[in-house]
């Protein structure tokens, strides 16, 4: 974020040299991370609607048993 807030202005110009040559690696990098971070929000969905709602559904057995 920090390389396309600097890129292209002015008061950067002496690094745009060391911007253009480290922007596309990292993007490249946020791009394949993009997937990984959607998998793990994926999953831990998947936890909460079997443990979450079983949790519900077993602590309103135990009152009702209670």
């Amino acid at each position: 974020m920090v390389g396309w807030l600097s890129y292209g202005n002015k008061k950067f110009e002496a690094l745009d040299g060391q911007m253009r040559a480290l922007i596309p690696p990292l993007r490249q990098a946020m791009l394949d991370f993009i997937p990984m971070v959607d998998a793990d929000t994926n999953a831990f969905s998947g936890f909460m609607v079997i443990y979450g709602h079983n949790s519900l559904i077993f602590y309103g057995t135990l009152s009702i048993i209670n």
